[in-house]
């Protein structure tokens, strides 16, 4: 059960989540057992109808208590609480929260939880008999959040120094400011400040969308020759892409075909700032890695023990690049394109591949995918330092299929996305689903923000989300992946070849 279970809807405030079997997660690393560990990371959200808001600061306490923080704004009425525990069991409490529209002075009433028509089928193995008391002293270390002060503030969600002209309160502390006119809080790059551009969106909130903006749209630039899939660019000229060919960006506008030495099954590319690029791919249990250079074609194969899923690049530690290529089963390998190659890391559990990866650092890695038997269900992994996995704990409301996409804008938020509209958000340290436009299959996804992103279709399309769906192109070939180095320029590659481009 939740103690305590009623709440002041404008102050949230702190929660002891009960039961039984709240173990710690084990990571596995087989490579280095002396660097295996437990893990006590939960995440936690709150229902009521459509609504669905994840709760803060939710930590594991001990094998029958997980604590977390429920937010201010909660609409009053009787929520559900959403828990994925330490070892990744989904539970599910019903009729757990009651939110008040405003607390008496005298402070929360005596409540207990409403659990009417509840059983053991609702809690997956919840115990609703634990009913110890909390109070003010219990939990010294809790950070409540926002409390009543003399000062009207305004909630910041999106950390950009701006707030919602709508929430303002008397209320002090974490994610409150002083400053209003956000007319986007989700979205970091929207505020007063904001630098406008021609993607549809009022970005400096003046009231106007895309002013004095000439927008070329999207076009083919190319047709045929076989599947593409893979696309990275570092600007215009910094362009190369992979699939049934090898290509690069010519200064005509056009591509080069850059085919010449490669291995076959080439799936995923990154380009190099200084315009050459590492290339990966394989079938079956043979995997390849290779450096192209512009009228060389690949010039360097590295052979490894699976298929590349994606490939992230960091400047090396001599100012070179240095990449992270991350295996379909998990293990990682570390590349300059001249030293041999460095393979190791932990696997997934049997029946799981991973599709895509992403990081923003080497030490912030994560890759996607799913499991092969059916029902197939989507899972993200935390590749660690250390060489361990860790498997995300996803909300218990997820779809069945895979995902197929990933970026990481920092450590603790990225966007994945995949199969009958999945789009996942991590953020403020909790994983949410975001409503698709419809069940149609996401490929691939580009962050600006946690709160702006990109994403392609296997339909065709190109959509955009920043707190609501936009369409921003459309064609009748599937859709494989996606890059632009800003929001004015994009390029999309799909099956027979094609090719599309903005501007």
């Amino acid at each position: 059960m939740i103690e305590p279970t009623v709440f002041d809807a404008v102050l949230g405030g702190p929660v002891d989540l009960r039961g039984e079997g709240f173990l710690p997660g084990g990571r596995f690393d087989f490579d280095r057992p002396t660097q295996s560990g437990m893990s006590t990371a939960c995440t936690a959200e709150v229902t009521l109808g459509s609504e669905r808001v994840a709760l803060t600061d939710v930590s594991w306490v001990d094998s029958t208590r997980v604590s977390a923080a429920v937010p201010a704004g909660l609409t009053p009425g009787t929520w559900s609480v959403h828990l994925v525990t330490p070892r990744g069991n989904q539970l599910t409490l019903l009729d757990a929260l009651q939110v008040q529209a405003r607390l008496p002075d005298g402070g929360p009433p005596d409540a207990g939880v409403d659990d009417a028509g509840l059983d053991a089928g609702d809690d997956a193995g919840l115990d609703a008999g634990e009913d110890g008391g909390l109070d003010a002293g219990e939990d010294a270390g809790f950070d409540a959040g926002p409390q009543p002060c003399d000062t009207f503030t305004f909630e910041d969600f999106d950390e950009d120094g701006f707030g919602a002209p709508a929430s303002g309160a008397l209320l002090c502390g974490p994610g409150r400011v002083q400053v209003a006119g956000d007319c986007n809080d989700i979205d970091s790059l929207t505020s007063p400040v904001g630098t406008e551009l021609c993607n549809g969106l009022d970005d400096d909130c003046d009231g106007t969308v895309d002013p004095s903006c000439a927008d070329a749209g999207f076009r083919r630039v190319r047709d045929g020759g076989g599947n593409l899939l893979s696309v990275s660019a570092w600007g215009p000229a910094q362009v190369w892409i992979a699939g049934a060919r090898l290509l690069v960006s010519a200064g005509d506008g056009g591509f080069e075909d850059e085919s010449n030495n490669c291995p076959m099954g080439l799936n995923t590319v990154w380009a190099t700032p200084q315009g050459s690029a590492f290339v990966g791919g394989g079938n079956n249990g043979v995997g390849w890695l290779t450096t192209a250079t512009r009228g060389a074609g690949c010039v360097t194969a590295e052979l490894m023990p699976e298929p590349a899923a994606g490939i992230v690049g960091f400047p090396g530690p001599d100012g070179g690049r240095r990449v992270e290529v991350v295996l379909r089963d998990g293990r990682r390998a570390s590349w300059d394109g001249v030293g041999p190659l460095q393979v190791g890391g932990a696997t997934v559990p049997a029946g799981i591949e991973l599709h895509d990866a992403h990081g923003s650092g080497p030490t912030a890695l994560y890759g996607v995918g799913g499991t092969m038997v059916a029902p197939q269900r989507p899972v993200v992994v935390r590749l660690e330092p250390d060489g361990g996995l860790f498997i995300e704990p996803l909300p218990a409301t997820v779809p069945d299929g895979q995902l197929h996409g990933v970026w990481v804008v920092s450590p603790t938020e990225l966007v994945a996305v995949g199969d009958r509209g999945l789009v996942l958000r991590r953020v403020h340290g909790a994983w949410e689903r975001i409503p698709p436009p419809s069940m149609v299959n996401f490929t691939t996804v580009r962050a600006f923000s946690i709160g702006r992103f990109y994403l392609s279709t296997q339909s065709g399309d190109l959509r955009q989300w920043s707190g609501s769906w936009a369409l921003r192109s459309t064609d009748q070939v599937p859709l494989r992946d996606l890059a632009a180095f800003d929001e004015e320029h994009f390029w999309l590659v799909g099956d027979t070849g094609v090719i599309i481009q903005e501007p």
